[in-house]
């Protein structure tokens, strides 16, 4: 779960600096990007007999959409 709370601070980090540079529309396509790999890890992890350090990578690359997802909602409804 350290892979979850450090992904969450990096996507919050992340889709910030990509806001104030290209803009909120733009940087809807990274979030989008991000739940799709999600996605896609979680359903190889599902597969494998051995998912250790999938599942680290699974719950990494979840935290940072979740938190790239909850920081650029905040913004564009201006909290």
């Amino acid at each position: 779960m350290t892979g979850l709370g450090f992904g969450e601070i990096v996507g919050a980090l992340l889709i910030g600096v990509l806001v104030d540079r290209f803009g909120s529309r733009k940087t809807v396509m990274v979030n989008i990007t991000l739940l799709v790999s999600s996605i896609m890890v979680t359903i190889i992890v599902l597969n494998v007999t051995s998912p250790i350090p999938l599942t680290v990578l699974m719950a990494f690359l979840w935290g940072t959409h979740d938190g790239s997802l909850s920081s650029h909602t905040s913004e564009m409804l201006g909290f």
